[in-house]
């Protein structure tokens, strides 16, 4: 998904200095990370845009494909946000803690492309038998509902 509900407009950016982030940019939730639906929380940006202060942004380098990234932080998120994040109140990540966390890199952002790919074409995988199963149990609701109500009938 490379859009949302959310928006915000040109002036609310210019008035309030807001930081906008290229497409590529891979966003980090770092706060709130000893809750599940947070704790590992990341994706890439897909169009321009802006978050709040619970996000930390990782741009792209010359040796660091954030599509590698990505897949790399769902793989050890939870393991990296248990080990790493501080807080008393609510676990969290710094900027210095980010910038200390252990990343295991290939010795080529070739490499790391090759993987990247490999891990987002399963990924679209695994979507389309989502899809597939959700409609195929849709069908299956819906033909349980005409032989159980007798609407169609197999004799």
């Amino acid at each position: 998904m490379i859009d949302t509900v959310e928006k915000i407009s040109t002036e609310a950016v210019e008035k309030t200095n807001l930081k906008i982030h290229p497409v590529g940019t891979f966003l980090i939730a770092i706060t709130g990370l000893e809750a599940a639906g947070t704790r590992g929380s990341c994706g890439i940006v897909g169009s321009p845009s802006s978050t709040n202060q619970s996000c930390m942004a990782i741009y792209p380098t010359s040796e660091l494909l954030t599509k590698y990234l990505y897949h790399y932080y769902v793989y050890r998120g939870d393991k990296l946000a248990f080990e790493y994040c501080q807080g008393t109140k609510q676990q969290s990540y710094t900027a210095r803690l980010v910038r200390i966390l252990p990343i295991d890199m290939p010795q080529t952002v070739a490499e790391q492309t090759a993987i990247a790919t490999i891990l987002s074409d399963m990924d679209a995988e695994i979507a389309a038998l989502e899809t597939k199963l959700t409609k195929t149990r849709s069908l299956r609701q819906g033909m349980m509902h005409e032989l159980l109500t007798g609407k169609i009938r197999l004799i």
